[in-house]
């Protein structure tokens, strides 16, 4: 194999001792990213040209000084040229190019010997020259050059990547790294005891079994995808069994730490870890995607240790939020570690939850990037550029810190640095090769998704470590038997308002909410930026410890609510209702993990007015049937909002709350109940022709209606349908029988998947069939207009209903 010697140049950092800021760059095009060097290192150029690889690495400082004319070779450098033009030629065909990092502080003449691999000892340089071997996979350094070099080349080389040890005591400052974010923070060493050899070796064994079982559970389940677990190894060996606390025998407990896989696809790892860890045995991990295995394809919260399901990738780091924001109300010194790949921080989630955690300065929270710079049909976008993913986390305040991903003892000395940090979320940034350890996937592509073939798992197992023998699973499942439920709490004040004076439902949902806040110290209210208009400010001004802004970020705001509920609480998560058409995946994937959350979404339908359709929901009573575990919610006035919210706080499962702007008469007394499933009979007449179904502003318009027929001797029943879902069919059909089998369905919502279905979905399960029906609903595309306005011209007002009803009677 072709051997590479890789020269490095580092300056002396004896002239200049304020220089205790550290870097991690990856020059662009180039293949080793771990370098720690000067704060403001930037690539001026790289190039390739036949066999030679030109790279200049330089500060602004340094360029300034090069454009003034300082000479070097003995001459000025011209203004805009390459800054020292230095190049290597190969010295044989088979070996590849020198790669050159030109330090910061050259501000004096320098001379370097054309095609030399040294540079002469002038000024303040230093050197190093490294040795790859590909067949290994690792570089050795050059004992010369470090004699050389001296203490100014620090060197610890393995995995195509450049990892330096902190630096000595008079220029590393007590062993802080300079973490480039807002107000300057540190991701700081620990002051215990560095982790030993033994340690750091027992780590390796453990991300080599990682490794070993992942690949075999994939092979005998005949897919999955190993080459994701393999980069991943030693980030999660080193979480598992270094960092976190963890009771296998209670994997879940409130008193230890939490991992949250967010590349759910990575699922074996993190099995083989719960098997190693003592879970469950290690024979289980061979029925990974069986039928009758809780090790599914991707994590759900049916697998002890898991607290919310993944595989839609951007969601983790959300749901770890809400976590730590749990863990800090209870006061408790849980730990929440998420591992997330590359290729999902491409979704925009990602950073709404970053910029999340580090405005509440959740510092109980680390993620693992797994850096591995293979997509599923390509590279992602950076690869294995860090200096992007580090500036990404540092801009939103996080305290950071970039290794090589496959160094045990820079793992674990990260991961201490993270425990030792105050006031903001740390960030690992992890330079891993997908496939590691093994030649045959090892760093190329269109391996994702595909197992190592049965013919040569064998020959990939000795590439790692020894082969693992496993017995015959006994077909125990090791399934969780009981999932977080809402805790209890004390019936809340009854709702208190004048009968004479109208209330909007959004304005009662605040008021529930504070009602709720005085009982039960487990809900939490996360809004976004509407706190003012869903009236749950009323909530924050009371209990402001119970309260978080959202801000403009629903989709993290829903994933937040799911670490939440995992960790016990009652969130309360509120927009319009428009805007959680965005977040429908973390709606759906909230679903899967059997995770208690509780929406609200204002401001639906037509009624909204003048704001124009961009703002009026109405496809979202449709979305939230859809969901498996829903309840769907839609009251009518201030009584049964405050009733059906207290109800929304003790029951599970997805609960949607559909609230609405304008301001509506009391219908209710405050003692009035609200089951579930149920409905309320607001009209009856032993001569009723029609029953006419509704709720939320429509109610209110088949109420007017109800009268202006009766007004004409023509009777009508009106239900007030304040659960969508789930509907008593067989209740519902006998009030529709009643009438002859004759109903109108009336809702301020798009024909599809509303109430006028769900009505025909819940009679056809009971099996009746209607004699007559209109569904009412709105069927073209609204504008903005005054609300009484818009129900009219949307076919929907008390107008339409008297015609529909008419029209069936």
């Amino acid at each position: 194999m072709a051997v590479l010697a890789v020269l490095v140049a580092a300056a002396l950092f004896a002239q200049d001792q304020d220089k205790d800021k550290y870097s991690l760059k990856s020059p662009s095009g180039i293949a080793f990213s771990d370098f720690r060097g000067y704060e403001d290192w930037s690539v001026v150029s790289s190039a390739r040209t036949d066999d030679i690889l030109k790279v200049i690495v330089a500060s602004p400082t340094m360029i300034k000084a090069y454009k003034a004319g300082v000479p070097g070779n003995g001459q000025p450098f011209p203004e805009g040229s390459m800054i020292a033009k230095l190049q290597w030629k190969q010295k044989k065909s088979t070996e590849a190019p020198f790669v050159v990092y030109v330090p910061d502080v050259l501000t004096q003449d320098f001379v370097m010997e054309k095609d030399s691999t040294r540079f002469p000892k002038t000024g303040g340089w230093g050197y190093a020259v490294f040795n790859y071997d590909a067949a290994s996979d690792k570089f050795t350094p050059d004992p010369k050059s470090l004699s050389d070099c001296g203490q100014t080349c620090h060197v610890a080389v393995k995995a195509k990547g450049l990892h330096l040890p902190p630096v000595p005591e008079p220029l590393n400052h007590s062993g802080k790294i300079r973490s480039r974010n807002r107000g300057g923070g540190f991701m700081t060493a620990t002051t215990a005891t560095a982790p030993s050899a033994a340690i750091i070796e027992a780590i390796k064994q453990k991300a080599k079994r990682l490794s070993i079982l992942s690949m075999m559970s994939t092979t005998m389940a005949g897919s999955g995808h190993p080459t994701s677990c393999m980069s991943a190894a030693e980030l999660v060996a080193g979480t598992f069994f270094y960092a976190m606390k963890f009771d296998p025998k209670n994997p879940n407990s409130p008193g230890g730490d939490r991992f949250v896989l967010s590349k759910g696809h990575a699922a074996p790892v993190l099995y083989a870890a719960l098997a190693e860890a003592g879970v469950f045995p290690e024979s289980r991990l061979m029925t990974l995607r069986e039928f009758s295995s809780e090790l599914e394809g991707h994590p759900t919260p049916r697998i002890p240790g898991v607290d919310a399901a993944t595989g839609s990738l951007g969601q983790g780091l959300s749901v770890g939020s809400g976590l730590a924001i749990g863990a800090r109300m209870d006061k408790s010194p849980t730990r929440v570690y998420v591992l997330m790949g590359d290729g999902e921080m491409a979704e925009g989630q990602v950073w709404e939850a970053a910029a999340f955690a580090a405005h509440y300065k959740l510092d109980n929270l680390t993620v693992l990037a797994d850096v591995n710079a293979l997509g599923q049909s390509e590279p992602t976008m950076y690869r294995h550029d860090m200096e992007v993913y580090r500036k990404k986390f540092d801009s939103e305040g996080w305290a950071t810190e970039v290794i090589d991903g496959h160094d045990v003892a820079a793992v674990l000395g990260a991961l201490d640095h993270a425990k030792a940090a105050n006031g903001r979320p740390q960030a690992i940034l992890a330079r891993t090769i997908k496939g590691h350890g093994v030649s045959l996937v090892a760093g190329k592509e269109h391996w994702h998704g595909k197992v190592i073939p049965k013919d040569q798992l064998a020959t990939a197992i000795k590439e790692i470590g020894p082969a693992i023998d496993l017995p015959a699973d006994p077909g125990k499942s090791y399934a969780r038997t009981s999932l977080p439920k809402p805790p209890s709490f004390p019936a809340p004040a009854p709702p208190d308002y004048d009968p004479s004076k109208p209330v909007a439902t959004r304005e009662a949902y605040g008021f529930a909410l504070k009602r709720l806040g005085a009982v039960n110290p487990h809900i939490v209210a996360i809004s976004g930026d509407v706190k003012n208009s869903t009236f749950s400010e009323i909530f924050g001004d009371a209990f402001p410890d119970h309260f978080y802004q959202g801000y403009i970020a629903e989709q993290n705001i829903v994933s937040a609510g799911v670490g939440l509920a995992a960790r016990g609480k009652v969130p309360f998560l509120d927009t319009f209702a428009c805007f959680l058409t965005r977040a429908y995946d973390q709606v759906r994937m909230a679903d899967i993990s059997r995770s208690n959350i509780n929406l609200c979404g204002s401001h639906c339908g037509v009624s909204i007015g003048q704001d124009g359709p961009s703002q009026m929901a109405l496809e979202d009573i449709a979305m939230f049937r859809a969901v498996h575990s829903s309840t769907v919610l839609y009251p009518s006035d201030a009584v049964s909002t405050e009733r059906l919210t207290t109800t929304m706080a003790g029951r599970a499962g997805i609960n949607y709350l559909r609230t609405t702007r304008p301001k509506f008469p009391i219908l209710y007394s405050k003692d009035e109940l609200f089951a579930i499933p149920g409905f309320k009979v607001l009209r009856q007449n032993p001569q009723d022709k029609v029953t006419v179904i509704s709720a939320g502003v429509t109610l209110h318009e088949a109420l007017k209606a109800a009268d202006q027929l009766r007004a004409e001797g023509t009777a009508v029943r009106v239900i007030d349908l304040y659960c969508i879902k789930p509907i008593d069919g067989k209740e519902l059909a006998k009030e529709i029988a009643a009438t002859g089998g004759r109903f109108v369905t009336v809702e301020d919502h798009w024909a599809e998947g509303g109430i006028g279905e769900a009505v025909l979905s819940a009679l056809a399960q009971a099996g009746v069939a209607p004699a007559k029906s209109q569904l009412l609903a709105v069927r073209e595309m609204p504008h903005s207009g005054e609300p009484d306005e818009l129900l009219d011209a949307f076919g929907i007002s008390a107008r339409h209903i008297v015609e529909a009803v008419r029209a069936v009677s």
